[in-house]
């Protein structure tokens, strides 16, 4: 529970009228439960001091507001309780802080540009057949729902498996110094958020905060088979995972990939695993769930059933039917490295009828876009993809690159339901589609045409 002590360890802003408990915070009144802090944030479209009525009405045990509008409202709130500030999101984090220093568990604390998801995920539901286990609620990873998140934790938990993502310098640091990992694991480095960070060495630089900021006691899982990550420094003791290195404390190599793509895969030469996930990256991302849950003493056939079991996240290459037609859906996010590993995957797919992939914008790439997507366009002339659809203003790079490559096949749209229509005249029974574009891009509207 936070209660009034641990707001005033924060040592920030003035607390009026505030005397019990509360439970976790909230900065959405649509989804506040009694009994939570509400956070009054100030967005791009909102601001949460509009709201501070239908908060205590829902139950709120406190409201964090800005001191401007409390000197402005106060009179309407009389005897109501407020925690006053010069910022509420300052004020979150720093009740964050202060919050975990109460607690003495592992916390595990999971970056890289691709895979962060559903690594954690993996992770989570293999810890819990041995214990209590905190995780970081949706996707709320940055500095705004890693607070959040980590204000869920309570007494009975045990282990806590936390996301942590970034896109400007500062935030991996900024992220640890309130969570405080003792364990990290970073996925990849990979051409994310390159508006930012300009190159994969800038990736490298802020995602290895992560690895900075471990304690002498504690672990970092390092990915031999990433460049960037082998050569991270750390005080941590390092324990190793890698596809086909006998020098990793978790060495696994592929035996096989079914006709979907899916992956055999053999780890220590002992434990095989069969993944309901397919492609390359998920068996890393299964391998590294394996050493983590593995150095935690889970027991191994528990990992291997979990593991064999997960079937992976919403909207991240999660594959369906409509008809006699298989669509993959990959619309959650995308850069260069996952559209690429997309492509790969899908080229491993069996079919009866044609590959098609479905592009959408990659975003946040600054002056690497339009070499990004047309190296996207280049990727898609040398696999085994027949047609090419894509929508949006950077895709057309890739649309070009294509052509210029001889690729005939290529279209593209500026429009998504003239996309969708065209797309579906020239699907037929047993065709593949790949659907990939960033989240700004919201490719998923192309597959529910689809579907009607």
């Amino acid at each position: 529970m936070i209660d009034k002590n641990l707001i005033l360890e924060t040592d920030y802003g003035q607390l009026k009228d505030f005397e019990g408990n509360a439970r976790a915070a909230c900065i959405d009144t649509r989804i506040l439960k009694p009994g939570e802090i509400f956070f009054a944030l100030k967005g791009e479209n909102s601001d949460g001091h509009n709201y501070i009525s239908a908060a205590f009405e829902k139950g709120a045990s406190l409201c964090t507001v800005n001191k401007d509008w409390y000197e402005t409202n106060r009179e309407k709130f009389m005897g109501k309780p407020f925690w006053i500030v010069d910022d509420p999101l300052k004020a979150l984090q720093k009740l964050a802080a202060s919050y975990r220093k109460r607690f003495d568990i592992p916390v595990i604390a999971i970056t890289g540009t691709s895979g962060k998801t559903t690594t954690r995920k993996m992770i989570t539901e293999t810890l819990k057949s041995a214990y209590k286990v905190h995780s970081t609620m949706g996707n709320y990873n940055n500095h705004i729902g890693m607070p959040l998140s980590l204000l869920n934790l309570n007494t009975t938990h045990q282990i806590s498996v936390m996301e942590i993502g970034t896109n400007h310098f500062g935030e991996i640091k900024f992220l640890c110094d309130i969570l405080k990992p003792t364990h990290g694991l970073i996925t990849n480095i990979g051409y994310g958020h390159m508006e930012f960070f300009k190159s994969k060495e800038g990736v490298a630089k802020e995602k290895g905060d992560l690895f900075k900021s471990l304690p002498s006691d504690g672990i970092a899982f390092v990915n031999l088979n990433d460049p960037f990550i082998s050569k991270m420094e750390t005080k941590a003791k390092r324990i190793t995972y890698s596809l086909n290195s006998k020098k990793a404390d978790f060495s696994a190599r592929i035996v096989k990939f079914d006709e979907n793509a899916l992956p055999l895969m053999k780890i220590n030469n002992k434990f095989e695993l069969k993944l309901k996930m397919p492609g390359k990256f998920s068996a890393i991302n299964a391998l590294a769930a394996f050493a983590v849950c593995s150095s935690f003493k889970v027991n191994t056939e528990y990992i291997k059933n979990t593991l064999e079991s997960f079937s992976g996240e919403k909207q991240r290459f999660k594959i369906f039917s409509v008809g006699n037609i298989k669509i993959i859906d990959d619309t959650y996010n995308a850069n260069l490295d996952s559209t690429i590993s997309a492509i790969e995957t899908l080229n491993m797919m069996k079919s009866n009828g044609k590959k098609v992939m479905v592009f959408g914008d990659m975003l946040e790439l600054g002056e690497f876009s339009k070499k990004a997507h047309e190296i996207v366009g280049e990727k898609v002339v040398k696999s085994g993809i027949n047609r090419l659809f894509c929508w949006g203003k950077n895709t057309i790079h890739t649309f070009r690159r294509a052509l210029e490559l001889g690729f005939g096949n290529s279209h593209h749209f500026d429009d998504k339901s003239e996309l969708a229509k065209k797309l579906k005249k020239e699907l037929s029974d047993g065709d593949i589609v790949l659907v990939k574009g960033s989240r700004g891009s919201k490719m998923e509207q192309v597959i529910e045409e689809i579907k009607g």
